[in-house]
């Protein structure tokens, strides 16, 4: 919140650490007074976004995300209701925004695809085919999904994810066809647990003092005792 501070700055790239040996004979990265040198700078270094050996850390990923150059959206259009009874199918239609955040290169040579995944298990996609970008600079478009979802895939407490990519259609100096650009991903939010209800039962009507006496979760003579069930809460008058 302060506009004259700075942070968080990648420092560097690649780690520049060396193989190094335990007394056990397990190999590790060594730096930083590793060697035996007096004079070092402790961490120096190993806070690149890749090992030495060129393997990627988690934070290459994250960075991969945070700075990726084309912002999706994901909002729900329409959540019909729906029971996770056997064969209980609704109509969803996830409306896409795309928007492209470069300054001066279209998005042409690239495309975009869905998925749905329950669980981290396909469930069903758009097709092998993206479809075609072409967004100027700064400029966005907006695309509804119409796609059939048996609920009953829910079942047990599982999530449904819907994700959308932007892909490379074709082969760049950077990176080859098929690269993943940038992602979203948004939960589906209608098939979620509901609310339990509360009840009161045998208790004043001054409701401050039950939804209180509730929130403190009191119990013993004369008190108001809390019941708890997956579907509802029950405040009792002592």
């Amino acid at each position: 919140d302060n506009p004259s501070l700075q942070g968080g700055f990648i420092w560097d790239w690649v780690d520049q650490g060396l193989v190094k040996r335990d007394e056990k004979g397990n190999e590790y990265w060594g730096y930083g007074g590793d060697f035996g040198e007096d004079v070092h700078d402790g961490m120096w270094l190993i806070n690149g976004l890749l090992w030495p050996d060129r393997r990627l850390h988690p934070s290459a990923y994250q960075v991969k995300k945070t700075q990726q150059p084309i912002r999706i959206a994901i909002a729900w259009a329409n959540i019909p209701p729906g029971t996770q009874d056997a064969g209980s199918v609704i109509r969803l239609k996830p409306v896409v925004t795309i928007r492209n955040c470069f300054g001066f290169r279209t998005l042409e040579g690239m495309g975009w695809r869905w998925r749905m995944e329950v669980d981290g298990e396909l469930v069903v996609d758009s097709g092998r085919e993206p479809f075609l970008l072409k967004l100027h600079p700064r400029t966005e478009q907006r695309s509804e999904v119409t796609l059939d979802f048996d609920v009953s895939k829910l079942a047990g407490g599982k999530e449904a994810v819907f994700t959308v990519q932007v892909v490379l259609i074709r082969e760049e100096t950077w990176a080859a066809a098929g690269h993943e650009v940038a992602w979203e991903q948004a939960l589906l939010p209608a098939q979620t647990s509901p609310s339990p209800t509360i009840k009161v039962e045998g208790v004043a009507s001054d409701s401050k003092t039950a939804a209180a006496a509730a929130g403190e979760g009191r119990t013993g003579p004369g008190e108001l005792g809390v019941e708890v069930s997956e579907s509802e809460v029950v405040v009792v008058g002592g």
